[in-house]
């Protein structure tokens, strides 16, 4: 039997109720109308199962079916959840703070939470190593070409939506900015394959900064977890040890929020069914973690020093 994953935490669900929600799952990672064969055959279901729980779900407001094609589609009952779930700093803030509080202590640097609304980033949460003065970064937004945050959102855009964000100017901000477009299509490339973004002196001189996104069902990043602190701590030698631990905490934030922790890539878009996640053996996070985590140093382009 699945697992229901709450805070971090696995539980024994309630059948029905576990079966109702993986069918709102799937049709998240779907991202489009779902006829009632395809879903049944996706979660394991018998027709009529299916259709019961989806025809309460429909009752409730969280499923709408399309009267063109009779599938199923996530409804606006469902996104008013979300919403309110998501579109509330604090909460978000109170759910990821233990993982700031850890990011913080192991990197001895600022750790933040960012919301995504769209292509906008805002900062909603900050934890800050003891004794150590740091910017606060709490309710500012970063350039998406120049900050690790924007970087993951543009890297997770589709890619008519780059292409048209990439025909406007980049704005050099630093003298290490990405202005040119291939150069930054580049620099997207290396985040996707990481799950890692970095900033290093491209958003401000004598910053540094490393985030990685939790995803949604379909890919799309909802919140992210990020470390900052000056250059002169933040050596390049030490890059590889802050994405690792961004990486660790990002995952465990994910859990916190009820999604997987190893979430599509950035920008991914699934087009067959996939099975609900469950929670990982020991061995197969650790494995999981020794192959995603070990990361290269990232040389910037503009800096090709050896």
């Amino acid at each position: 039997m699945p697992q229901v994953t709450g805070g971090g935490r696995a539980r024994p669900p309630v059948q029905s109720v576990a079966r109702a929600v993986g069918l709102l799952q799937q049709l998240a990672v779907f991202g489009r109308p779902a006829s009632l064969a395809e879903l049944a055959a996706s979660r394991g279901l018998e027709r009529t199962t299916a259709w019961r729980l989806l025809t309460t779900l429909e009752a409730c407001g969280l499923v709408d079916r399309e009267s063109s094609s009779d599938g199923f589609r996530v409804g606006f009952g469902a996104v008013a959840i979300a919403a309110a779930a998501l579109g509330d700093g604090a909460a978000l803030a109170s759910r990821v703070r233990p993982e700031l509080r850890r990011l913080s202590q192991a990197t001895g640097e600022a750790a933040a939470a960012c919301l995504v609304r769209g292509t906008r980033v805002l900062v909603v949460d900050q934890v800050d190593p003891p004794s150590v003065v740091s910017v606060s970064w709490i309710g500012r937004e970063f350039p998406l070409h120049a900050s690790s945050p924007g970087k993951l959102v543009l890297a997770s855009l589709p890619p008519k939506d780059l292409d048209r964000f990439l025909t406007e100017p980049l704005q050099a901000l630093t003298k290490r900015t990405i202005t040119d477009a291939p150069a930054l299509r580049a620099e997207l490339d290396r985040v996707r394959a990481s799950g890692v973004a970095a900033s290093d002196e491209e958003f401000e001189l004598g910053c540094v900064g490393f985030s990685a996104a939790v995803n949604d069902w379909a890919g799309r990043p909802i919140a992210i977890v990020g470390v900052t602190g000056p250059s002169f701590r933040m050596r390049r030698n030490r890059f590889p040890f802050y994405r690792q631990e961004v990486l660790r905490a990002t995952h465990a934030a994910a859990l916190a929020l009820g999604y997987d922790p190893a979430p599509p890539a950035a920008g991914a878009r699934s087009q067959a069914p996939k099975p609900h996640p469950t929670p990982a053996s020991a061995a197969a996070r650790k494995r999981r973690d020794r192959e995603q985590w070990g990361i290269g140093e990232r040389i910037h382009p503009s800096d090709r020093r050896s």
